[in-house]
């Protein structure tokens, strides 16, 4: 046929142009149109698994994403590996070959063997992106090493892809998870059990259960990788929640060590016995320095930080302004201001260890002491200093402290010490004296019947905080006003659910009741921690909650649980709350904003608060706005706001992060010593304004006193050098030299 072609278009042309020598061009012949594999993933066999099964695990990364193959299946996927080995290798290749995305081929992967292979993409013409239907894990191989799949059609794929159920992972596809994750599950090896829970979209739902027994799903959410979705939102633990107690013997004297004494109600002591256990764990510290310095933490978090020249185990009872935190040792049980640079995260294995501080008090009512409280605290570390056992006796356990009888060892009592009189007994928390009094008579100071006279002590009840939170719904569309803006990483804010909808009226009871306890002689009284206080809030000028988190000598460090709020208060700024006042939830919650935390954490560290500030009032705090619940851990919360938040932030800070790039290049411009301003006519900086004057002169500029950028707080220092940098850059615009 083609022939026939070809001698008449030979003809035509002859018959067109007879005397034409030219030489007649060959026909063009179609190349053949390109091969389709027939064989889609549709067309195989679905993938089926019993409700409870043993399983290998075989690929993936991620909890929520991960292949498993079923060990009754063993034999079948030798078959196949066998099969595709034997046929594939002898078939010709298919040049013409052109598979789409969802096509089934026959692939040679990079160990000289064919396999089944899905397609998910064509990332170019030389090359195919596919995914092992039989194994689960995915390569790149060559367009040149495919094959139409012809046989084995009638196997389902061996790779049953699935998910464990119930869980958030919000960092899935980091090392540490990943690391975890499979680290877990390869060594299990065929020891997996499957139960299947559910499927979606060919992904099974299922609990996994380890050979040793124990659930993956829990064994994540214990070690903090994960949450559950339908479990009930626990409150945030409360400071030494994860650490046990030590055994303490009752009714027996104990050799021990006074470690800290802050008032007969406070004292922190350890047994003579936990000297090895103490060594032990500062040992195991010591030698922990691949651990990286810095990070955010917030309250409750286990710390690992220097304590008298000893890397010691701390907890986080109180966030403070400028990235520090009050950190309180679980061994010495003293407490400290550390910066975050400063710390490091706890490793997991030594909270097994019990907190080897035992915090205590006398069996001695504080008002039949007439000593002031700083006397009492130098009595009591005169006669019992941290350089020498003690005896102390347990009495009975009163909350979080044990009630104690302390005494030196030569015989010397604590009580006795403080009230100048022989304590021959204790009764019901206060001491009865057989001495005589400085009036000299046995029977002064008791009763006509000679029973002591009832002790006049604070008429304070005290209530402490019992942490409530709302389960907001995941996934949810809720309205959020954020409040307070401590850090750019710190952003406290309340959402518009039904409880908040509910707390107006409860709002108004404690209005009432802040203004009406204002009236009472309770004022100016010393709270104790963790205690719930009504505090005045001048922001928003109303009475609401708050929770004491640090008690100093005369004032308090408060967290506001309704408006997110902390502040270094004066006692005479709270009053103690009522019992009611603990049965609503906290409306205050700890929120952060998903994929902006590296940059948030940026301006954090590079930005003054005087920079961020305006940025993240404009955006936040002066209008609602509407967000996606993404998890939540009791009151933190990770949030998706609708609109592009993260595009808006990093156009608001660009020109700032400019300007400091243009700060840090200028001074690594100027060399040692102190800089200064030199123009290259004469002129000074501060006659710039009429350049033709010839004084020669230097910048007068305070930057060149070394001493002055350390008598100036950051903030300071940062707005007097955008200063000093503006007048650098008016005189390049002048043309002039620096």
């Amino acid at each position: 046929r083609q022939q026939q072609q070809q001698q008449q278009q030979q003809q035509q042309q002859q018959h067109r142009q007879p005397t034409s020598f030219k030489p007649i061009a060959a026909p063009q012949t179609t190349p053949p149109a390109p091969k389709r594999p027939t064989v889609r993933m549709s067309s195989l066999p679905k993938v089926l698994i019993p409700d409870i099964c043993s399983c290998l695990y075989v690929s993936g990364e991620s909890p929520l994403d991960f292949y498993v193959q079923l060990v009754e299946n063993k034999d079948i996927v030798e078959r196949i590996v066998e099969t595709m080995y034997s046929l594939y290798n002898d078939l010709p290749d298919e040049p013409e070959l052109a598979p789409q995305v969802g096509d089934v081929i026959a692939g040679l992967s990079y160990d000289q063997n064919w396999y089944r292979c899905l397609v998910l993409s064509l990332p170019d013409k030389q090359s195919i992106n596919v995914r092992f239907i039989d194994y689960g894990n995915t390569d790149v191989i060559k367009r040149t090493n495919i094959k139409s799949l012809s046989h084995l059609l009638d196997i389902m794929p061996q790779a049953i892809p699935c998910r464990i159920d119930d869980l958030v992972v919000p960092n899935e596809h980091t090392s540490v998870v990943i690391n975890f994750f499979t680290s877990h599950l390869k060594d299990s090896d065929i020891r997996l059990k499957l139960t299947k829970v559910g499927q979606k979209e060919e992904v099974f739902r299922v609990k996994m259960t380890l050979a040793d027994g124990q659930d993956m799903g829990d064994l994540l959410v214990e070690n903090g990788h994960a949450t559950r979705i339908s479990a009930p939102r626990r409150p945030p633990k409360d400071p030494f929640m994860s650490w046990p107690d030590s055994d303490v013997p009752m009714n027996v004297d104990v050799e021990s060590i006074v470690f800290q004494i802050s008032g007969v109600d406070e004292i922190y002591l350890s047994f003579l016995s936990n000297s090895e256990k103490l060594e032990t764990i500062t040992r195991g510290l010591q030698s922990l320095t691949h651990l990286p310095l810095g990070g955010l933490f917030n309250v409750n978090d286990a710390v690992v930080a220097e304590f008298e020249q000893l890397q010691c185990r701390g907890v986080v009872t109180s966030v403070l302004p400028g990235n520090r935190a009050i950190i309180q040792f679980v061994d010495f049980g003293n407490t400290d201001e550390y910066s975050f640079d400063k710390l490091k995260k706890l490793p997991r294995e030594y909270l097994r260890y019990p907190k080897l501080a035992i915090k205590c008090k006398l069996d001695i009512n504080p008002a039949s002491i007439s000593k002031s409280p700083s006397e009492i605290i130098d009595c009591l570390k005169k006669h019992f200093p941290d350089t020498e056992p003690t005896h102390c006796h347990f009495i009975r356990k009163e909350r979080d402290s044990y009630v104690i009888r302390l005494s030196q060892i030569n015989g010397a009592d604590a009580v006795s010490l403080l009230t100048g009189r022989t304590s021959s007994g204790l009764n019901n928390g206060c001491s009865t004296s057989t001495g005589l009094n400085n009036g000299g008579s046995p029977t002064a100071g008791l009763s006509n019947s000679g029973v002591p006279p009832p002790l006049t002590g604070s008429t304070r009840k005290v209530v402490y905080f019992k942490p409530r939170t709302e389960s907001l719904p995941i996934g949810a569309v809720l309205n959020v006003a954020v409040c307070d803006i401590e850090n750019p990483s710190n952003v406290h804010a309340n959402f518009q659910t039904k409880t908040q909808d509910n707390a107006q009226g409860f709002l108004e009871k404690v209005q009432v009741g802040g203004v009406g306890k204002k009236t009472f002689a309770l004022l100016g009284e010393k709270p104790e921690v963790d205690e719930l206080v009504l505090c005045y809030n001048e922001q928003y000028e109303a009475w609401s909650r708050a929770r004491v988190t640090l008690v100093k000598e005369r004032t308090c460090v408060i967290y506001d649980i309704d408006y997110g709020k902390q502040d270094e208060v004066d006692y005479s700024a709270v009053v103690p709350a009522e019992e009611q006042f603990n049965e609503y939830p906290s409306l205050a919650y700890c929120v952060s904003f998903q994929g902006c935390k590296k940059i948030l954490a940026k301006m954090r560290d590079t930005m003054s608060p005087e920079e961020w500030k305006p940025v993240l009032y404009e955006l936040l705090i002066q209008q609602t706005f509407d967000c996606d619940i993404i998890s939540q851990d009791g009151l933190n919360v990770v949030i998706q706001p609708r609109f592009d938040f993260k595009a808006k932030l990093t156009e608001k800070i660009k020109p700032l992060i400019v300007t400091k790039k243009a700060w840090s290049d200028s001074a690594s411009a100027v060399s040692t010593p102190p800089p200064s301003l030199v123009v290259n006519n004469g002129a000074s900086a501060a006659s710039v304004v009429t350049p033709h004057t010839s004084q020669p002169a230097t910048c007068k500029c305070r930057c060149s006193d070394p001493k002055y950028k350390t008598d100036l707080l950051k903030e300071e220092w940062d707005r007097f050098m955008m200063e000093h940098i503006k007048m650098r850059q008016f005189l390049r615009s002048q043309g002039l030299d620096i």
